[in-house]
Formats: C-alpha cells, structure tokens, sequence
C-alpha cells in the first residue's frame, strides 16, 4: 500500500503550493482564503512563485478567491508581471509557429515540446506557463538543414560547439 509522506512547508511556501494549479476545490479555496489571513512574507512568496514559474497562477488564485485579503500592491505586482510573461508568450508561440513552417518547407520534420506546446495541451489559458525559449526536435540527420533553417532567419550560434 502506497502512502503518502506529510512535509511541512512554510506558510508562504504553502499559500504558493495552494495556489499553483489550475484546479481547486472549494475546500482548498477555503483554507487559501483562510491561510491569506495569516501574516505572510508576500516578498518570499512573490520571489519563489516567479522562480518556480507559477506566478501566473497565483495571481489568478489570488484575484478569483480573495483579492479583497491580498494586499492590492501585491496584486499590482502579480499582474504587472503576468502580463510581460503573456505578452513574451504569444511572441514565443508566434516564433515557434514560423520556426516550425519553416523546417516543414525545408523537408525537416520537427516536434515541439515543453514550453509553448505545454501550456497549449494542459493549461485552459496559455499566459499560465511560463517558459522563456523553444525547444523543438528534430532528427539527428537533419542538424545540418535544421541549422541552415535558423540562420536563414536570422538567428546566431552563440558559443555551441559544431555537433550539437
């Protein structure tokens, strides 16, 4: 029988565990509310939520359930950054979409994973994944097209070495 091993978070750390999905239930939304009366470190909580890259899911959390308890700069920051990451998203995905038509006319096949095609598959809203780059496969065979591809549109080899 599998069982499940308790940790003990932080109150932050667990406000952010909370609030980091994108599905709660009326309990879990219940002690959000109720854990947000606490006296929290917003800064910890801020700082770990953009470097777990779950901000954008706290904020939405946050503003649905109990923006009237969460200090309204805290808010502001929440926002304010969602929106750069969803802006940086839809260029990303745009990029992604011309990389991807690009290689398909060049004969390469190409799979896009993680980032982009993860927030499209399991997220009902894009701008809720963070990611900051693309990655794609492609078949070994291909590196050299695939590279000529990325050249023709402009981008730069940055300090890689010839094979990968």
């Amino acid at each position: 029988m599998l069982t499940t091993r308790q940790i003990s978070l932080r109150p932050d750390a667990e406000l952010l565990v909370w609030c980091a999905r994108t599905l709660v239930t009326d309990e879990l939304r219940a002690r959000i509310r109720q854990r947000v009366h606490a006296p929290l470190d917003w800064a910890v909580i801020l700082d770990l939520a953009w470097y777990h890259g779950v901000g954008p899911l706290l904020h939405r959390n946050l503003s649905s359930f109990c923006s009237d308890l969460v200090p309204a700069e805290i808010l502001t920051q929440l926002y304010r950054r969602m929106q750069a990451g969803a802006l940086l998203n839809r260029v990303l995905v745009h990029e992604l979409v011309v990389l991807c038509e690009a290689l398909e006319a060049h004969g390469v096949p190409v799979m896009p994973i993680k980032g982009a095609t993860l927030a499209a598959a399991i997220y009902d809203d894009p701008a809720l994944r963070e990611f900051r780059d693309l990655d794609l496969i492609v078949p070994e065979g291909s590196i050299s097209e695939t590279q000529a591809v990325l050249l023709a549109l402009g981008y730069e080899r940055l300090g890689c070495s010839s094979d990968s």
